[in-house]
């Protein structure tokens, strides 16, 4: 975190699976049995946080570096972006 409110982010993180359906027409198949639990993967972001407030907003990219399918027939990964609004507690 810099001086400015600026704040870099990286790192590795960790996923585990809740669910994993699909729909096709009107039925929904559960394929979480096809997937594995835990899902590592790397992430780099950027944020900034208002000084005066403590509120603080930030995005980030994550790459998947395990193979989640449990079959043979791919290797499958999670990729994905996120933004997210904050608050620190007692920010001076």
């Amino acid at each position: 975190m810099f001086d400015n409110g600026f704040r870099i982010q990286a790192g590795p993180q960790v996923g585990f699976l809740l669910s994993a359906k699909s729909k096709y027409n009107n039925s929904t198949i559960d394929n979480k049995n096809d997937l594995k639990p835990i899902d590592l993967s790397v992430s780099i972001g950027i944020g900034y946080i208002f000084p005066p407030s403590g509120f603080g907003i930030d995005a980030r990219y994550n790459q998947g570096i395990s193979n989640i399918n449990k079959n043979d027939t791919g290797n499958s990964n999670n990729r994905g972006f996120q933004f997210g609004i904050f608050y620190i507690f007692n920010h001076n």
